[in-house]
């Protein structure tokens, strides 16, 4: 009852997000219907996230902390299920990597994704595989040494977070993924395990002229 679901029917008009589409440049509009939050591009139409999100969490905020509290909910359940537990029920949560057969119906439009699965509730959480990187401290660290913050960094705004251009498939069995993470003139590169956990994390940085 407290979060809404029961006795809340809340009405959101889309509104623009202020970031840009990672694949052609136009400006995010956000929207909620059904008790979801999607991020999507109005322009090319790539999706940019779309979860459930109780609509108590739409009182007494405004749009730009509405925003800050979906980034935040989405980063911190697909991180809590990536490390096997359920954001649910608390039970135990397998992660899979699925590959596509046709990326226009798989989340967010990706040909490789992440799905975790709670054995106990059945509860269901498909993302990126970038999605669950946002905790890792190689990745932190990263970011910081550069002078940005990864957690006030909304991840809408990072490619390889709602891409699959950055993820390459280096074994299937068992999986194996490659993740690239540009910044500037540095470049990130982790290679994960079928946990999704980094088992190599290499920097390179860019030559210049």
């Amino acid at each position: 009852v407290l979060a809404g679901t029961f006795n809340e029917s809340p009405d959101v008009e889309p509104f623009g997000v202020g970031d840009p589409c990672v694949a052609c440049g136009a400006e995010l509009r956000a929207s909620y219907a059904d008790e979801t939050f999607a991020v999507a591009c109005p322009d090319c139409g790539k999706p940019h996230g779309k979860y459930a999100f109780p609509p108590g969490g739409l009182n007494d905020r405004d749009e730009t902390e509405l925003l800050r509290a979906f980034d935040q909910r989405v980063r911190h359940l697909h991180c809590l299920a990536a490390d096997g537990v359920c954001p649910e029920c608390n039970g135990r949560m397998t992660t899979n990597v699925v590959e596509a057969d046709d990326p226009e119906e798989a989340p967010l439009g990706l040909s490789v994704h992440v799905e975790h699965v709670c054995a106990q509730c059945r509860h269901r959480l498909r993302s990126s595989v970038g999605l669950s990187l946002l905790d890792q401290s190689d990745v932190v660290s990263f970011y910081r040494e550069r002078g940005v913050d990864l957690s006030a960094t909304p991840y809408w705004t990072l490619p390889w977070c709602v891409s699959d251009e950055y993820v390459e498939v280096v074994g299937r069995d068992p999986w194996a993924l490659r993740v690239t993470i540009p910044e500037g003139d540095e470049t990130l590169t982790v290679t994960l395990g079928p946990d999704l956990g980094i088992r190599e994390a290499e920097r390179e940085t860019e030559a210049r002229s």
